[in-house]
């Protein structure tokens, strides 16, 4: 019961619903009456703003839920619309696997090869999307390129086993207008087990070769998050 009162009240949308009907049925009853208590409207424009109300009220829950189902849905959650993801935190690992050209495919040179250092991995599964995020330190494959950090971020369509996202790095997580680089990740994301999935970057190197590599997922149980 508990669960139900906090997931109505934290989201917009159902209230909006809700307090539709309330004012539907009070529009149409004449009032509202609970024990002792009576609220009563013995005039026609007192029913008629209540029915209107609720009219309104509930073709605007409505639009916000059409604009979940159909948008961006994880920005239809963070603005509180409806929409509860199954949340997955994770540990796992990203690597440089290949090189990619107009002719061929073959393996990364060692002298080529990034380090990618994963932390605060969080998957949010939504009805038919997919949103990925995590944090990640890249060193260079010369030290004198040192590290750099940045921000990863994804979205896109979800069919109940794989998802297709497209992702960029960022140095400011406030700031995702700009990706240092961004690229298209294909994950598969089981019920149970491993998740796993092939990365390719959507930047070309000066020498028109594009990287290509693995995401390797590990689920974590709740304590360890």
């Amino acid at each position: 019961m508990k669960d139900l009162l906090d997931r109505i009240l934290s989201s917009p949308m159902i209230l909006l619903l809700l307090l539709g009907i309330v004012c539907l049925a009070m529009g149409a009853g004449g009032g509202f009456e609970l024990g002792s208590f009576s609220l009563k409207f013995e005039t026609s424009p007192g029913k008629l703003l209540l029915e209107v109300s609720g009219v309104v009220l509930i073709l605007a829950g409505l639009f916000a839920l059409w604009v979940n189902l159909t948008k961006d849905q994880s920005f239809g959650y963070a603005y509180g619309w409806g929409i509860r993801p199954n949340v997955i935190h994770c540990s796992g690992s990203l690597k440089d696997s290949y090189l990619m050209s107009l002719k061929n495919i073959h393996g990364m040179p060692a002298e080529r090869v990034w380090k990618y250092e994963l932390s605060e991995i969080v998957i949010k599964q939504y009805p038919k999307n997919v949103r990925l995020d995590f944090e990640v330190q890249v060193t260079y494959h010369t030290k004198s390129e040192g590290t750099d950090t940045f921000h990863c971020t994804g979205f896109g369509p979800f069919d109940g086993k794989v998802a297709y996202i497209k992702y960029g790095f960022y140095n400011d997580e406030k700031k995702l207008s700009n990706p240092q680089w961004s690229g298209v990740l294909v994950l598969r994301i089981p019920r149970s087990g491993n998740l796993h999935g092939i990365w390719l970057s959507a930047s070309a190197n000066k020498d028109n070769t594009f990287p290509l590599g693995t995401l390797n997922l590990r689920k974590l149980p709740a304590n360890n998050r």
